[in-house]
C-alpha cells in the first residue's frame, strides 16, 4: 500500500508541476514504460525460479505438497494475473504512444501507468513476503490443517485423507529430524480437525433425519473410520518416536490421543474404547522402551479422561460400561507393567488410579447409574488382584544385593 501512495504523489505532482519530466518525448515515454513494465514480469519470474528451487527441496525432504499448496494459494494467484494485466497493459499503452497522441492524452496515460505500476509493486512485495512464509514449514503446516478444514466442509473426504497423510508424514520426517517445535505444531492440528468433522457429521446426521427420517444416515460409520485412519497413522508415528529416542514425541502423543478420546466421546460414548486402547498400547510400548515418565503420563491421562467424562457430560442414560471398562483395563495394564519392572515397588501407589474411579463412581450423582454396580464389581475384580498380589509378595524374603555381596 505504501508504494501505491507513493506512486498516487508522484502523479499528483506531475499534474500541478508546470515542468516535468512527462515533458519527454514519445520516445522516452515509451522507453520508460516499457522498462518498468518489462522490469517487473522478470522480476516475478525470477522470484518464482528462487523460491520454488526451495521449496522444491522442502517438499522432498520435509512437508509433502509444498508446491501444491503454492499453486493453489489464491492471493499468489490473483496477484500474478494482476501483474501479468499489468505488463499487458504497459505494451498496449506503448503501441499508443507510438500512434503519435496528443501530448495531453499521453500525459493523462502515464499518469495512469504510474498509478498501476506503484499498485503492481505492492502486490509484488506481497507476493515475496507470501512466498517467503511458505519457506516457513510451521506455516505450510499450517496451510494443510486449513486445507483439510476446508475439505470437511465440502465434503470432500478423498482429499480430506490426502491431507492427513500429509500432516502425519510431517511428524514422521520431523520425529526423523528431530525438529521439536514442528512436531508438536504437526500433532497438535489432528484434534481441532477431528473435531471439527464430528461437528459436521453431527449437523449432517441432522439434516438427513429431518429430510428422510426413515433412513438411517451412515455418518457414524464414517466418523469410526476417520478415527481408525487416524490412529493407524498415531501409532507408525509414535512407534517411530520411540525408535528414534523421542521422548518429547511420545509425550505429545499420549496428550494428543487424550483429547481424540474426549472428542470421541462428545460424539458417542461408544466410541471412546477403541482409541482408550490405542493410549494403553502407546503408555505399554512407551514403558517397554524404558519412558517411565510416558507410563505416568498414560495413567494421568486415562484418569483425567474418566474424570471429564463423568463431569462434563450427562451420562445419565449412557451406556458407560464398555467405555469405563477400556479405561480400567489400561490403568491396570500400566499398574502391571509397572510391577514388572519395580516389583519392590508400593502397590498401593499403582492402585491409586482405580480407587479414584471407584470414588467417582460412589459419589451420589454416579450411584444411581444403572450400570454403576458392574463397573464397581469390575474394579475390585481388579483389585482384589493386586491385593492378592500384595500379599504373595510380603512372604517372599527379600533379595540380597548382589553387587553387595560381592564387594563383602
Amino acid at each position: 500500500m505504501f508504494l501505491t501512495i507513493c506512486a498516487m504523489i508522484m502523479s499528483l505532482l506531475f499534474i500541478f508541476m508546470t515542468s516535468s519530466p512527462l515533458d519527454f518525448d514519445s520516445a522516452h515515454l515509451s522507453i520508460v514504460i516499457l522498462i518498468g513494465g518489462t522490469s517487473l514480469l522478470l522480476a516475478t519470474f525470477f522470484l518464482n525460479t528462487f523460491v520454488l528451487m526451495p521449496l522444491g527441496y522442502l517438499e522432498e525432504k520435509l512437508i509433502p505438497h509444498t508446491t501444491r499448496l503454492v499453486s493453489r494459494d489464491r492471493p499468489l494467484r490473483i496477484a500474478g494475473w494482476v501483474i501479468f494485466l499489468f505488463c499487458l497493459v504497459s505494451y498496449l499503452c506503448v503501441a499508443l504512444i507510438s500512434q503519435r497522441l496528443e501530448m495531453s492524452h499521453q500525459r493523462w496515460l502515464f499518469v495512469s501507468w504510474i498509478i498501476f505500476f506503484g499498485i503492481s509493486l505492492d502486490i509484488f512485495r506481497n507476493s515475496w513476503q507470501r512466498l517467503l512464509h511458505f519457506l516457513n514449514p510451521t506455516f505450510l503446516v499450517s496451510q494443510l490443517s486449513k486445507q483439510a478444514e476446508q475439505a470437511i466442509r465440502d465434503q470432500h473426504q478423498d482429499v480430506l485423507l490426502n491431507d492427513l497423510d500429509a500432516l502425519a508424514e510431517v511428524a514422521l520426517r520431523s520425529i526423523e529430524k528431530s525438529k521439536l517445535s514442528l512436531i508438536t505444531h504437526a500433532l497438535q492440528t489432528f484434534p481441532p480437525l477431528l473435531k471439527t468433522y464430528f461437528d459436521s457429521s453431527k449437523s449432517i446426521g441432522h439434516a438427513s433425519r429431518h429430510i428422510e427420517p426413515e433412513k438411517n444416515s451412515p455418518k457414524g460409520d464414517e466418523s469410526n473410520f476417520i478415527v481408525f485412519y487416524l490412529l493407524q497413522r498415531f501409532e507408525l508415528i509414535h512407534d517411530r518416536a520411540l525408535r528414534e529416542r523421542q521422548e518429547t514425541a511420545s509425550r505429545q502423543m499420549i496428550m494428543i490421543m487424550g483429547k481424540i478420546i474426549l472428542h470421541c466421546a462428545q460424539l458417542d460414548l461408544s466410541g471412546v474404547a477403541f482409541p482408550t486402547h490405542f493410549l494403553t498400547k502407546f503408555g505399554l510400548k512407551a514403558q517397554q522402551h524404558h519412558f517411565d515418565e510416558v507410563a505416568v503420563l498414560t495413567t494421568s491421562t486415562l484418569l483425567e479422561v474418566a474424570k471429564t467424562l463423568l463431569t462434563t457430560l450427562d451420562v445419565t442414560d449412557a451406556e458407560l460400561k464398555d467405555p469405563f471398562q477400556a479405561i480400567i483395563n489400561g490403568l491396570t495394564a500400566i499398574a502391571k507393567g509397572t510391577f514388572k519392572k519395580q516389583k519392590n515397588g508400593n502397590i498401593k501407589v499403582l492402585i491409586q488410579p482405580l480407587l479414584d474411579i471407584k470414588a467417582f463412581f460412589q459419589t451420589e450423582k454416579m450411584r444411581q447409574h444403572r450400570e454403576t454396580p458392574r463397573i464397581l464389581e469390575h474394579i475390585d475384580q481388579v483389585l482384589e488382584e493386586f491385593a492378592v498380589l500384595e500379599q504373595v509378595m510380603q512372604t517372599i524374603p527379600p533379595i540380597p544385593d548382589v553387587g553387595s555381596t560381592e564387594d563383602a
